[in-house]
């Protein structure tokens, strides 16, 4: 799919024109305050402190960092005439605040260490308890966005809302200088998933973020649209109630992992638009030398469980976000499988505050969801594992894993970090109350009349800072 990808990425008229008068951009929603789209959609208005490259690399934004003085403190100054939309300069005071409505919300783990705010001079220091080398990943989140007035940094100014979504207007302050190139967003929100594809291959959008990957194949052989992105850090993963029998005996939430195909569950559930994952984190990338045990068949998983002494027929209840048919597909492709390993799998599908309240009501045993990308791996294993983790919907409580969890970002050294994240994997191989499924690929599809949209990590539209014309 690269290969196909990369065959039709366009190449760029040498003689541009200035300005894109408009672009036309699908989204899910314009509502929801979660999800990819909503991050995508966020990063139009606003900046977070720092920024990360197509190879993943936190850089400087709107603020950079200076040196580290012993681990547990970083200075953070800010660019020079940097405005937000409505003129106004912003300071460090902007990012205080910034800093401390994140710190106070469900997020606030992201600050867990934080002890004191301090703006000396032209640099804004944080005084944090113990080292955190997760700190500047936290600083490039998009939640991290700096609000002035109400008013962002970013390249567009939300206008209007229109009969089909909303406008946004170029931000002629934008700290970039002379980007974006386009004057004006035309946001059209689509909430089918399958509508939403079509009208990209139609020409009725420009520029759909997120493709769902069941449509992937379809725009793939589209002659004009070109894909951008390919595999992503994303993880789709299943939570196992650690506190409910009979998941509450490791060994059957070991078996239960072992029974997954998951090379079958990807081509089946996301057009084979993922990468199996036996791993929270990538192999070869943040651990190293962790051994995954075999797949099971149906036959050897009956007998390991009747060998527990458990029944012939056990029956589980699994939750999953209807709003996201991957997820529906996968928890389908689960059913099927376990069914034929003797496991009987009831699916519930619900989204929005429904799922939410299931969820908090304990109206599951297993749930399969996906996981923010991140750009530090503490972004995805503390929520998911530590004993106080905001998504620890496995009820997983560890001594050793929170230990391991605060050591891993005691030191920036990337060795070190290795090691400390390869014993983690070891020790939820072992315990599995969280079993991976896949890692999902992540493609914008782009018309071919707007060349050299540059591929980045997925949640950010600043791949359209690069965009360029074809004609007038």
């Amino acid at each position: 799919m690269t290969g196909v990808a990369r065959a039709q990425t366009p190449v760029a008229s040498p003689t541009p024109v200035r300005r894109i008068p408009s672009l036309r951009i699908g989204a899910s929603s314009l509502e929801s305050a979660q999800g990819m789209d909503a991050m995508w959609l966020a990063s139009l208005v606003y900046d977070a402190p720092l920024t990360w490259n197509a190879a993943n690399r936190i850089l400087p934004a709107i603020y950079s960092p200076t040196t580290f003085q012993g681990g547990s403190n970083i200075g953070l100054r800010l660019r020079t005439g940097v405005m937000a939309s409505d003129g106004t300069l912003t300071s460090l005071h902007h990012l205080e605040a910034a800093i401390e409505q994140l710190a106070d919300s469900e997020s606030g783990w992201r600050f867990a260490w934080l002890n004191d705010i301090e703006i000396n001079g032209d640099t804004l220091w944080l005084d944090l308890s113990r080292p955190d080398a997760s700190i500047t990943a936290t600083l490039a989140h998009p939640s991290m966005h700096v609000l002035v007035n109400q008013h962002g940094t970013g390249p567009f100014v939300p206008q209007e809302e229109t009969a089909s979504g909303a406008l946004y207007r170029r931000n002629h302050l934008f700290w970039q200088v002379s980007r974006p190139h386009i004057d004006r967003l035309d946001v059209i929100e689509i909430s089918d998933d399958t509508q939403r594809s079509i009208a990209m291959a139609t020409g009725e959008l420009d520029i759909l973020p997120n493709v769902p990957l069941l449509d992937v194949p379809m725009l793939a052989n589209e002659p004009t649209v070109y894909l951008v992105g390919g595999p992503s850090n994303r993880l789709c993963h299943l939570q196992v109630r650690t506190d409910v029998m009979p998941l509450r005996d490791k060994r059957v939430r070991q078996i239960l992992a072992a029974a997954i195909d998951r090379a079958a569950l990807v081509k089946i559930a996301t057009a084979d638009q993922s990468q199996p994952a036996s791993t929270l984190l990538p192999p070869d990338d943040w651990i190293q030398d962790v051994e995954t045990p075999d797949h099971l068949s149906p036959e050897t998983v009956r007998a390991e469980l009747r060998d527990l002494g458990l029944p012939a027929d056990i029956r589980l209840h699994l939750l999953a976000d209807n709003a996201d048919s991957t997820l529906a597909n996968t928890a389908v492709v689960l059913q099927d499988q376990l069914a034929n390993c003797g496991i009987s799998l009831s699916i519930t599908l619900l989204d929005g505050e429904e799922l939410d309240a299931a969820v908090r009501g304990d109206e599951y045993d297993l749930l399969v969801s996906y996981s923010e990308p991140w750009r530090d791996p503490h972004e995805l294993v503390w929520p998911l594992l530590a004993s106080d983790g905001v998504n620890n919907w496995s009820r997983y409580d560890s001594v050793e894993i929170d230990t391991v969890l605060r050591a891993a970002i005691a030191l920036s050294d990337r060795e070190f970090r290795i090691g400390r994240y390869s014993r983690l994997e070891r020790i939820i191989l072992r315990d599995a109350p969280v079993i991976p499924l896949f890692r999902p690929h992540v493609w914008d599809a782009v018309s071919t009349r707007y060349p050299g949209y540059t591929a980045l990590p997925p949640t950010t539209c600043r791949g359209l800072m690069t965009v360029l014309p074809t004609s007038t």
